[in-house]
């Protein structure tokens, strides 16, 4: 089943080269919009940026034929993939008992899929400490990675901000000290640590 909203239809393209798969089930290929799910903006932009590496190694049309590029070809494509695969797998262990599944997106290339950008889901309780440890965990964080973490640091600092407000016993100065982060109220919610 594949689910397209408004601007998504541009995807359809990528489908003839690339496929979704969850470590949840084999039987769930969905591709979801960004409002459905944690993960389709970074599976996208990785993609996108894997075809521009792709390009930039400049693998010539005589790929598909077999022989030398060919070779080239599949030897950068396997690198790829168990890159990406100890990425992802950096990111699972680091949100430990919050870790669900890891989605990945795939290459295929003489009938054998390539693992060429990837994404480990959480349950949405887990506290932002954690999320931060998680978003820094591999040793090569991504452009999105470190962009994720730049954002939690952000949200950790607010969090703070408004545990402190919430320490405040007068009603007027508490609700001046919250006006600030009234947009961040559900971070109320979420755990610290």
């Amino acid at each position: 089943m594949i689910y397209l909203r408004g601007p998504h239809l541009y995807i359809l393209a990528a489908i003839a080269v690339a496929s979704f798969t969850s470590g949840a089930s084999a039987a769930d290929n969905t591709i979801h919009s960004t409002r459905d799910d944690q993960c389709g903006a970074q599976l996208r932009a990785e993609y996108g940026a894997f075809l521009k590496r792709m390009r930039s190694m400049n693998f010539k049309s005589g790929a598909a034929s077999g022989g030398k590029e060919a070779a080239r070809l599949q030897k950068w494509l396997e690198k790829t993939h168990k890159e990406v695969v100890k990425h992802e797998r950096d990111h699972a262990k680091a949100q430990g008992k919050y870790h669900t599944h890891i989605e990945y997106m795939h290459y295929t290339w003489m009938n054998r899929k390539y693992a060429v950008a990837g994404c480990a889901w959480w349950k949405g309780n887990m506290p932002l400490v954690q999320r931060l440890k998680s978003a820094l965990a591999p040793k090569q964080p991504s452009s999105y990675d470190l962009a994720a973490a730049k954002q939690i640091k952000k949200q950790i600092k607010i969090k703070k901000a408004r545990d402190e407000c919430h320490k405040i016993r007068k009603a007027k100065k508490k609700a001046r000290c919250l006006e600030p982060y009234g947009k961040y109220k559900w971070l109320d919610r979420v755990k610290l640590r």
